[in-house]
């Protein structure tokens, strides 16, 4: 229940963080508390030292919604439905993959395996392209996003039409970028959390 309780806190701040920093490497700094949780579990003394894992293990839960955005943004449109429904399957067969070890193996050893499962998310990230959506609006870099478009779709056409999709996406947002990059880091956290009072952003949370 631990979990449950603090995976709420994570989704909260990622927004503003991957904003900032990119999808990518928010994906990558996602895993480093998970790593730490493990590690926590694996060696545990005493429960206290349980309950703090179980804490960052939640709290990096929430921040995990920057891949779901990521899929969301490197994803054809014909496949991005079945693509983000995906995420609850894996979640469901993570939780069924802990019970069977749960059979075989102590929980000292299955947190060792997740470790390594962890370890294993985290050096692949390192291969994967930045999301080209976040290149162009965020950091205004159309031969990056374009780079990364081709090691997506190696499709000539594909790619000309994820490309113009990502422009016109750019055209129609709503934010100035020139003012969010003169404001203060303080500023634009406060205008994040502030979102949330508008009336389009909190009763899709709510739903």
């Amino acid at each position: 229940s631990i979990v449950t309780i603090t995976l709420p806190l994570g989704s909260i701040f990622i927004g503003p963080l991957m904003d900032r920093y990119g999808r990518k490497q928010m994906c990558i700094i996602t895993t480093l508390p998970f790593l730490l949780a493990w590690v926590l579990h694996a060696f545990a003394t005493n429960v206290w030292f349980i309950y703090i894992a179980r804490i960052i293990a939640g709290f990096s839960g929430g921040l995990t919604t920057v891949s779901i955005v990521y899929v969301s943004e490197i994803a054809h449109p014909k496949f991005r439905p079945m693509l983000l429904s995906l995420n609850s399957v894996f979640v469901t067969f993570g939780i069924l993959l802990t019970c069977v070890f749960g059979f075989w193996f102590n929980w000292r050893l299955m947190s060792q395996i997740f470790f390594g499962v962890v370890l294993l998310s985290c050096l692949g990230l390192y291969f994967i392209p930045e999301s080209p959506y976040w290149l162009v609006v965020f950091k205004n870099d159309h031969i990056a996003s374009s780079k990364a478009l081709r090691w997506i779709y190696s499709d000539e056409a594909t790619h000309e039409e994820a490309f113009k999709r990502i422009l016109e996406s750019k055209r129609n947002a709503t934010c100035d970028n020139n003012d969010v990059n003169e404001t203060s880091a303080f500023i634009r956290l406060k205008r994040s959390f502030e979102s949330y009072k508008d009336p389009t952003v909190w009763k899709p949370v709510i739903i």
